[in-house]
C-alpha cells in the first residue's frame, strides 16, 4: 500500500516534486499536478492517474504495472526502463489534420 506522506506530497500541486523511490501504489492521484516531478524508481502500480499532469516528469525505472494513462498528460515525460505489463493502459490520440 502507498506511503500516505508520499501521497499527500504528490497531491500538493507543487511543481518539480522529488518523489524518487516513493511508494504510490494503489494511490488515488487523479488530477494531480506532477509536472516535472522526479518519480524515478517510484512504485505507481495500480495507481489512479486519471487526468493527472505528468508533463516533463521523470518516470525512469518506475513501476507502472496496472496504471491507466487515459487522460494523462505525458508530453516530454521520460519513461526509460519503466516497468509495465499487459494491465498498463496507454491511450494514444491521433493528431487531427486541419484543412
Amino acid at each position: 500500500m502507498a506511503d500516505e506522506s508520499a501521497v499527500k506530497k504528490a497531491k500538493s500541486g507543487k511543481y518539480g516534486l522529488d518523489l524518487s523511490g516513493a511508494d504510490l501504489s494503489e494511490a488515488d492521484l487523479s488530477w494531480a499536478n506532477l509536472q516535472k516531478a522526479d518519480l524515478t524508481k517510484a512504485n505507481l502500480s495500480k495507481a489512479n492517474l486519471n487526468g493527472a499532469n505528468l508533463n516533463k516528469a521523470d518516470l525512469s525505472g518506475a513501476d507502472l504495472s496496472g496504471v491507466n494513462f487515459a487522460g494523462v498528460s505525458l508530453s516530454w515525460t521520460t519513461l526509460s526502463e519503466a516497468i509495465y505489463d499487459e494491465t498498463t493502459r496507454f491511450m494514444i490520440q491521433k493528431r487531427q489534420e486541419l484543412f
